[in-house]
């Protein structure tokens, strides 16, 4: 078996192989996307994760990487001779935490700066929601989830959670942007006012 080569980081290639159940081994089919880093690091982008191990009866939490703005699965990974790829999600990348928000089984967490999103199926419509958290403002250890958007579809709702991570990484790559008049006074200066000259009239 050969190793993902080096390659260019965030390059992308197509996976067409299987991803290992982490506990029994069995190997679920996939026909996705894997991101590679430059340095044989290899991640599962979240939308090619199969639905067995991203759903209310799936035994894990899944806990992804932001890598190029997207969420993804941290794997090792082989290719075979007939060039199929086989994956084995890394132990960082899932939990066996079970989290139920408003009857939905969360399936999937990101943080993102200071916030949270969350992936979650209700086991009994197979309806799914995103949220979004803020962990800092949790109250007596219990996780405020909020703004959720709700959805009939599992891979719609895959696509919203993604979507509103990397629409989060955007917005604090802007806001980390130094406004305009910030780069002019660093180009440029500000130089000292000359004092005022104090003008006494004489005692008469």
């Amino acid at each position: 078996m050969e190793t993902i080569p080096d390659t260019q980081s965030g390059q992308t290639a197509r996976a067409i192989g299987v991803l290992n159940h982490p506990e029994t081994g069995f190997p679920f089919s996939i026909d996705g996307t894997i991101i590679l880093d430059g340095q044989k690091r290899a991640y599962l982008a979240l939308e090619s994760m199969p639905k067995e191990l991203l759903s209310a009866d799936s035994a894990f939490l899944i806990r992804p990487e932001i890598i190029n703005r997207r969420p993804a699965i941290s794997v090792e990974a082989e290719v075979l001779p007939s060039g199929a790829v086989v994956l084995d999600m890394k132990p960082e990348a899932y939990s066996r935490e079970r989290e139920i928000n408003a009857g939905y089984r969360i399936l999937a967490k990101a943080e993102v700066g200071a916030v949270e999103y969350a992936l979650a199926e209700n086991p009994n419509s197979h309806f799914f929601a995103t949220w979004e958290r803020t962990p800092g403002n949790d109250k007596a250890g219990e996780s405020n989830y909020y703004w959720g958007h709700y959805h009939e579809n599992r891979d719609k709702a895959v696509e919203d959670f993604c979507s509103r991570v990397s629409e989060k990484c955007a917005e604090l790559a802007e806001e980390r942007k130094p406004s305009v008049r910030k780069q002019l006074a660093a180009k440029h200066p500000a130089k000292d006012a000359p004092a005022s000259k104090s003008h006494t009239k004489g005692a008469r």
